[in-house]
């Protein structure tokens, strides 16, 4: 998949563009037509279950999404109740595809968030233990 296939969709509508599980964490990277974003699950056991991120886990533009259902666009046989942590590719420098304007900037690749989401699971997977 291409950086141009991100950026497809209507604004307001998710498209699923990847979701998984890696080293024990489920993923899901999601359009939102203007702009992608990645969420995984921070399982039932984790420390992070029991208090806020304040910025411990570095990705892209920081945690914006901390929330415990699934994310947007998953299936009902996905979205069981958990806690999902989020992060979005709408920032200062980002490309962004809005119905009247486009913005110039980095046009990010679905290998590339493939790569950030093993990022924060390497993150949380550390953390396990404290």
């Amino acid at each position: 998949m291409t950086g141009a296939d991100i950026y497809t969709g209507h604004l307001g509508e998710s498209t699923l563009l990847d979701a998984g599980t890696i080293d024990g964490y489920r993923y899901a990277i999601v359009s939102l037509g203007s702009h992608p974003c990645a969420y995984v699950e921070v399982p039932e056991s984790h420390p992070y279950r029991r208090a806020y991120l304040d910025g411990s886990v570095r990705c892209h533009g920081g945690v914006t999404y901390f929330r415990p259902y699934a994310p947007p666009a998953m299936t009902a046989e996905q979205k069981i109740k958990s806690l999902w942590i989020g992060w979005d590719y709408a920032h200062y420098g980002d490309y962004l595809e809005l119905p009247d304007t486009t913005l110039p900037g980095r046009r990010y690749t679905l290998e590339d968030i493939q790569q950030e989401v093993r990022d924060v699971i390497a993150q949380l997977r550390a953390k396990e233990s404290n």
